[in-house]
């Protein structure tokens, strides 16, 4: 079984977040328990050199020669896609992408399976080139909704839930970063501050595209057509992104909902591991972004009855920029009322990690957006820990939709109501479990993979 990977961050990072830290594991498990498969990885929109020559090249990485790594060096298409949304019309124009890739494909297969993790980084011609592999399975995952959103995450000018069937004003949804400054910041990735300034410059002058929603919408409907035509599978890391998936078009024989193994679900703990104390001691883990519900949760603990506040032991866990830390800031000026209020600014390994969810009640995960399926809610679900969650997304999901721990998203004075109700009966934190889902194990989802791929023992 030769397979080839494709995701826009290379292997181990630095820049994909939970998808590459997923990837890292399930190359780990391959390694030792599949070293027959061949595993080849491509990645691509993070490397460029100054010149105007599209190529790939050989890249070192932590697995040796169990994986075949390269990366596509000047990448018309910026990644993450967010870095490239001034550029969408070359996107959906660019050919010089799609024969470098093509060329790639057929010099160094033929591949039983080409999985992509995303499409960002590549061209929408690339979508197509199983016309030049019609014997190869082409699978993609969605652990995001680029595909239907240039902002990944389905969540209007950071405040407003799209629908992805529904046509949108795009071209007024963000302030983009600028799309020749991003692409010069990366060739200069070693200048100290460039990032921060660049950032700041885009903020303060987006770029706008004439008849970008045209553009948009053109490129909507390319990828659900070319995904629709071309791809074997589409692999929903969730029962909500299939649902979204289904909605935005993609054909239903072809969804598959597949969750990602993880490492934590090999240590899945049976039922509650709380301290079922007077205090209800809850905990937030995450990045501390607006989309993520951090302000929500952070306003909500400002806003919170004194009453209630004294039954709380709070700890958030979240690294924290300058304006995240204001808010911090804040919080902790009017802790006094809790029972107890602790911030740490991320933690550094899994041990760390082990010793903060201790003894924890109850995790926070109030997402904004449809949050596909967030790596925290699984890390806190393995150790025991219930969770309230947001309406939206897939970790809702955990505990069987449990009507006590869903809240609506955004909406405080349910998210009280919520808290209070899990206080007056402790019984709710056990009773979470009762019905809720076995993560999936690594060795349980490549079983799962190696039906999808066609792979014979």
């Amino acid at each position: 079984m030769k397979i080839l990977y494709y995701n826009w961050d290379p292997v181990g990072g630095p820049a994909g977040g939970g998808v590459t830290g997923y990837l890292v594991e399930l190359l780990t498990y391959l390694r030792e328990k599949r070293p027959d498969w061949e595993i080849w990885f491509l990645n691509s929109g993070r490397k460029y050199d100054g010149s105007d020559e599209i190529y790939v090249t050989k890249r070192e990485n932590s697995f040796g020669s169990y994986v075949q790594s390269y990366e596509i060096v000047n990448s018309p298409i910026l990644a993450p896609g967010r870095q490239s949304v001034t550029n969408f019309k070359l996107y959906m124009e660019d050919e010089k992408l799609e024969k470098v890739v093509g060329d790639f494909i057929a010099q160094n297969g033929p591949f039983d399976v080409i999985h992509l993790h995303n499409i960002e980084g590549i061209s929408s011609e690339c979508l197509r080139l199983k016309r030049r592999t019609p014997d190869t399975k082409w699978i993609l995952s969605l652990h995001n909704y680029f595909p239907f959103c240039p902002q990944v995450n389905l969540w209007k000018a950071g405040g407003i839930n799209c629908d992805p069937k529904e046509e949108k004003d795009c071209t007024a949804c963000f302030a983009s970063e600028n799309y020749e400054l991003a692409r010069f910041r990366f060739i200069h990735l070693d200048i100290k501050g460039l990032k921060g300034i660049f950032a700041e410059y885009s903020a303060e002058n987006p770029e706008r595209i004439p008849d970008g929603n045209v553009i948009y919408d053109r490129f909507r409907k390319s990828n659900i057509e070319s995904i629709n035509e071309y791809f074997d599978k589409v692999l929903c890391v969730s029962e909500q992104t299939l649902k979204l998936a289904e909605r935005a078009g993609i054909k239903k024989d072809i969804l598959q909902l597949s969750y990602a193994g993880s490492k934590v679900a090999e240590e899945q703990k049976n039922g509650f591991s709380g301290a079922r104390g007077n205090v209800l001691r809850i905990i937030y883990l995450g990045y501390a972004g607006k989309e993520k519900g951090f302000y929500f949760f952070a306003d909500a603990l400002l806003k919170m009855p004194d009453e209630l506040k004294r039954k709380l032991d709070v700890t958030i866990v979240a690294r924290a920029d300058d304006k995240a830390m204001e808010q911090i800031e804040k919080v902790k000026a009017q802790s006094v009322g809790f029972a107890g209020f602790r911030f740490f600014n991320g933690y550094t390994d899994k041990n760390e990690l082990d010793e903060l969810l201790k003894d924890k009640d109850l995790g926070i995960v109030p997402v904004l957006w449809e949050d596909n399926l967030p790596r925290v809610a699984m890390e806190m679900y393995a150790a025991g820990i219930p969770l309230l969650t947001s309406n939206l997304g897939g970790a809702k999901g955990n505990g069987g939709n449990n009507g006590d721990n869903v809240i609506r998203a955004g909406d405080r004075d349910d998210f009280i109501r919520k808290l209070n109700g899990i206080i007056s009966d402790k019984g709710l934190l056990e009773q979470y479990f009762e019905n809720s889902m076995q993560l999936m194990t690594m060795e349980k989802h490549v079983n799962e993979l190696s039906e999808i791929y066609g792979c014979r023992d």
